[in-house]
This record gives C-alpha cells, sequence and structure tokens, in this order.
C-alpha cells in the first residue's frame, strides 16, 4: 500500500508488485499509510493519513478462501461511509508506526 500525492491509498499486488486497486480519501496530499491488523478478528484496515490532519480507516474485504484480499472488492465502504477518525490532528500526519504485534 502507499499514499499518493493526489489525495489516495494505492493497493498493489504482493506477489507481482502490480497495481490493483486505489482509493480517493482527500483532496489534499495524502502523507502515510500503514496496514493494521484487527486485535478482535482476522481482519485488516488501511489507515491513511493526510496533509490536513485527518485519518481515514478503511476496512479491507479478505476472501475466506484465499485468505487474500478481495481484488474485485477489496474496500469494505461505501460512497456513504464515513472513515474518517475523530478528532483528527492539528497538523499533517507526516507518518504512523503499527502496532507491536501487527
Amino acid at each position: 500500500v502507499c499514499a499518493t500525492a493526489d489525495g489516495g491509498a494505492a493497493l498493489f499486488n504482493m506477489e507481482d508488485g502490480q497495481f490493483f486497486v486505489g482509493i480517493m480519501l482527500f483532496e489534499v496530499a495524502a502523507r502515510s499509510v500503514l496496514i493494521i491488523k484487527h486485535k478482535n478478528d482476522a481482519g485488516y484496515s488501511v489507515l491513511c493519513g493526510g496533509v490536513d490532519g485527518v485519518i481515514h480507516r478503511i476496512p479491507l474485504n479478505i476472501n475466506p478462501k484465499t485468505g487474500k484480499v478481495d481484488e474485485e472488492n477489496p474496500f469494505g465502504v461505501s460512497q456513504t461511509t464515513k472513515t474518517a477518525i475523530k478528532p483528527k490532528h492539528t497538523g499533517p500526519v507526516m507518518c504512523m508506526a503499527s502496532p507491536g504485534d501487527g
């Protein structure tokens, strides 16, 4: 996963390195991004921070048969899902770190 200057997050295939999907989150540049494992279940989410101080959390749809991200429908959100974590930071989100176990 990577943050993009046009305000999105892009996912890449771990096997061949090819881009397969992106999601637009900001009207400003995205600065930092990571994938975290949920503590209570086997799910994962993308966290993406922008220069405006907002961090978005986007759940990933995992194919239960393959254990990989569902490339046909990778994000567990709709057009109306609120993904911003409150409250936002007062400055740009320059970097994020994964918790110790994920």
